[in-house]
């Protein structure tokens, strides 16, 4: 059996150390808990994890962003035109908040990101994956900027 079909994934948002132990109880060996808006850290996990022939348990750390109470942490992010050349990895994650703008790239002619101010929740994912820094980070959310810029929160 291929051992992708065979790994067991289970994100948790915002659970206790107790799931982490009831987790373990039901004898799952390989149980991470990170920050939901780390994504190389995800993703670096979710690799590893991916290549195990046994179940694995992600919990996955921090309020949902579209929830009440996630939105008063964040301020809406913007995009730097300047910056921006159109690669689409922004469009890629499905957020409602990322536009393709009017304007294209002049090499690549393709559109470039806009951020609908309304829409975002600031949550950083898209800044995080952003290539070329055209996403800018808002100081509301210290935690992730500090992360991505290598400064203690």
């Amino acid at each position: 059996m291929d051992s992708n079909v065979s790994t067991f994934f289970q994100v948790l948002a915002s659970f206790d150390m107790a799931t982490f132990s009831g987790v373990r109880a039901l004898g799952v060996r390989h149980v991470r808990t990170l920050d939901a808006f780390a994504m190389d850290d995800i993703e670096k996990t979710l690799k590893e994890y991916l290549t195990l022939d046994e179940p694995s348990v992600v919990i996955a750390r921090q309020p949902c962003a579209l929830l009440p109470e996630g939105r008063k942490r964040w301020m809406p992010l913007a995009a730097l035109a300047d910056a921006c050349n159109g690669c689409t990895l922004c469009f890629r994650l499905g957020c409602p908040a990322i536009l393709k703008s009017t304007e294209l790239d002049e090499h690549t002619q393709r559109p470039k990101a806009l951020i609908d101010p309304v829409l975002c929740t600031g949550c950083e994912v898209c800044a995080e994956i952003c290539p070329r820094d055209a996403i800018t980070f808002r100081p509301a959310s210290t935690t992730i900027t500090a992360k991505k810029k290598g400064v203690a929160p």
